[in-house]
Order: structure tokens, then sequence, then C-alpha cells
């Protein structure tokens, strides 16, 4: 007969049996949710380190490049208007393309141009010598003489009067016949990269600030921003390039921040909805109007170290010397995120030799044809140009290069043109000498 105290003890057991079954179980299901997460773990690992095998054979997604022109140096400057891509390096090479890249003219002035800017119907180049050179002849022609011996790190010009920034921390205003208007120098800028203008004013960016000046030279603002290496203009706004891309108003305010690191250049969208900056990891970066990152894609040719936005289209001049054409429409952008992009061939641009820098050079002529006739004359101390052909007032004088003067002498140009602001004549294209 089985007692009650074996009974109890039997229960127990048999307890004890199912409980560590239990625990058995659990245990062996517990092993089996880490292996399965241990394996999971694994095949996300080895998913990783494929993807990222693949993005290393394949590189940063490219942009859409749909033309480019590579030159032999750092390249600086860079204009661009409807019909034609100007750009210039440190080699003082200047290559002028359609917009298609096709080279259409090459010129060379005598040292490193880091920017190029337009006037009305007017080309400038300037260089490292201090000399602004008219790109609009066949030759290159030195009409503005500013501080000699200062570098000439962008400048802009507003009817005729040109507006440089320096690497001294400078700012300096000339008027069309070279006189100095006014000039500002703060020694606590180690560099003016940034210089725009408008009919307010002037616009500058350096090393530690933005500010704004007006014709006569006194300050309207200034605001603090450390690092500008670029700078662009719309109708309303002025931004600056460096770490990051800061907009501001044309009265000072801060309109947008767009983050990033190291910034050499920027370009903005007429309206601002679309701000572009490039880094110096050869990438070029877009964001809304709100600062907010868009996309960011390889230009596959270089950092950008300057840039001009026109027409769903981002033209760009790198370190490795490269003209470049960057197709940043919706469709292009979409097809260069998905991967299908491929690198375009470049074209070579032609090289130049260091004769074609000879700026003082002119071809003689004995008649005037269709040109325009103009003479020499001596003005106090100074060397003066006038119009001799009918139909131009006598009495204004003619922005001429300065170093191909010479009293009593008798020139042909192609055109003769009233600047804006009236009062004097600007020479269009090609100088010859008259031979009588």
């Amino acid at each position: 007969m089985v007692t009650k105290r074996a009974a109890v003890k039997k229960a127990a057991v048999k307890k004890a049996a199912v409980k560590k079954a239990a625990v058995k179980k659990a245990a062996v299901k517990t092993a089996a949710v880490k292996k399965a997460a241990v394996k999971k773990a694994a095949v996300k690992k080895a998913a990783v380190k494929k993807a990222a095998k693949r993005a290393a054979r394949r590189g940063p997604l490219l942009a859409k490049v749909t033309w480019k022109l590579e030159t032999s140096n750092d390249a600086f400057g860079i204009f661009v208007n409807a019909e034609q891509a100007w750009m210039s390096n440190d080699s003082g090479d200047v290559h002028v393309c359609n917009l298609r890249g096709e080279v259409q003219r090459s010129l060379k002035v005598p040292s490193s141009s880091r920017c190029i800017i337009a006037d009305e119907h007017w080309i400038y180049a300037g260089t490292q010598e201090g000399l602004v050179y008219d790109l609009t002849g066949d030759v290159a022609r030195a009409v503005y003489q500013v501080a000699p011996g200062s570098d000439i790190l962008w400048m802009d010009i507003y009817q005729g009067n040109l507006c440089v920034a320096d690497d001294a921390g400078g700012i300096s205003v000339y008027d069309p016949g070279e006189v100095q208007l006014w000039t500002f120098r703060d020694t606590d800028e180690s560099s003016m990269w940034m210089v725009r203008a408008d009919g307010a004013g002037v616009y500058a960016g350096g090393s530690k600030s933005v500010r704004a000046f007006d014709w006569g030279g006194a300050s309207r603002w200034k605001v603090k921003h450390r690092g500008v290496l670029f700078g662009v203009q719309t109708a309303d706004a002025v931004y600056a390039a460096g770490d990051g891309v800061t907009g501001f108003t044309k009265t000072g305010e801060k309109l947008v921040h767009c983050d990033g690191r190291g910034f050499p250049s920027c370009a903005v969208s007429p309206d601002g909805s679309r701000i572009f900056g490039g880094d110096w990891n050869e990438q070029v970066h877009c964001y809304d109007e709100k600062g907010e990152l868009q996309w960011t894609l390889a230009t596959g040719c270089g950092s950008a170290l300057s840039m001009q936005f026109r027409d769903g289209v981002l033209y760009i001049v790198t370190d490795e010397g490269t003209l470049a054409a960057l197709d940043v429409s919706p469709a292009a952008i979409a097809e260069a995120q998905a991967g299908a992009v491929t690198q375009v061939a470049g074209a070579k641009a032609p090289k130049l030799s260091a004769a074609a820098a000879d700026t003082t050079h002119l071809e003689s002529t004995r008649t005037v044809g269709d040109g325009v006739l103009l003479e020499c004359v001596k003005d106090g101390s100074k060397l003066r140009v006038r119009v001799l052909s009918e139909g131009y007032k006598r009495d204004w004088f003619v922005q001429f290069p300065r170093d191909i003067r010479k009293a009593g002498a008798k020139y042909v140009v192609d055109k003769v043109l009233e600047a804006t602001q009236g009062g004097f004549y600007r020479v269009l294209g090609n100088i010859r000498s008259l031979e009588e």
C-alpha cells in the first residue's frame, strides 16, 4: 500500500522532472533564437561588406557631365552667357567654348588668371600681376591697372566701374578711366575672394566677414562669417561659400545656411530654390531654399574651384584644369542616383605658346574700311584716345589699352560703343595701327 508520504514524494519528483524538461526546452529555444540572430547578423554584415566592395569598385555616384574641356593647370576663372562658356587657368590660358563644349577661340594673358567677368558686350580677365585684360579681340589687351603686385582673386564690374578683391584683404574700385574711386583694406582679413556689385553698391567676403559698401565706399553692413572663398548674387540676395553656403539679403539679414565643410565655390538658381556647393572631395552638393540637402554627386574631374548655374546646367572649373558642364535637371539627377551615369571623354584644350601672351603687338592697316578711326593725344601729363570718325562726340575719350598708347598715333578698331552711363566710349573687338 502506498503511503501518503510516498505519494507526495513521487508527485514532487514528477513536478521537478516536468520543470527540468521545460527549462531544457526553453534553453533549446533560446539557443535556436540566438543562433538565428547570429546568422542574421552575419548575413547582414556580409551584405554590407559586399555593398561596400561594390561601391568601392564603382566609386561615388557621378554627376552627368555632358561635356568637358581639359587644360594643364588649376582653373579658377569662369563666365557663361547664352552662347559661350569662358574659362581661365593658372597658366594664363583662356579658352572660349560654345555650349556644346567645342573650342571657338583661345587667348593667353601674361600671368595666372583667376577670374573672368562680363560687362555688357565686354569680357575681362583679372591676373596675378594686377592687370585686367579685355578679351573681346583676337589678342588680350590690358585696360585696367590696379595695385601693382597684387594678386586679383576675383572681380566684378558694373557700368564700367571695376571692383577688385585681392590676396591682401583689400577691395578696390576704379572708374572706366582707371582712376581709383576708393579702396578698403582690413588687416584682420587675410584675403578677399568674394566681390559682387549691383546698382546699390559692392558686396565683399573674406576670411572673417561678409560686408557691403555703397558706391562712395561707405560701409552699409557687416556680418561675421569665416573662410569665404567664393560668392555669387541673385537679384535679391548674396551667397558666400566657405564652411557650407550662407545666403544673405542685400540688407545683411541671414536668409539660409547650407551645412558643409570647406566649400571653395557655390552657385544659385535665379529664384534661390537651388543652392550648389562644391567641396574639396570632388563633389557637388545641392540644397533647397531652406538649406536642406537634396543630393550629392561626384564631378569625376576634380574639385570645383568656381561655378556658375545657367538654364539647368551647372558649369564648373576644377583643380584638375577642367571646364565641365553638369546636367542638373531632375531627370539627369535621377539617372545619376540610379548609378547609370558613366564618365564622358574630355576634349584637350589647344596648347598656347608664351608668344601668344604678347599683348602689345599690333597688326597694321593702311585703310579704315568699315572700322572706326581713333587718335592718341596728349592731355596734360596723360595720353588719351578720342574718335576721329564722323558721327561720334569729339570731346569724349575712349577706354583704350594703356600699353599701346602713343602720342600722335592713329588706330583702327572694329567698333566703338557708348558706355551705358554715358560720357565715354569703349572699344569692342580688334585694334590695328594705321599706317599713313
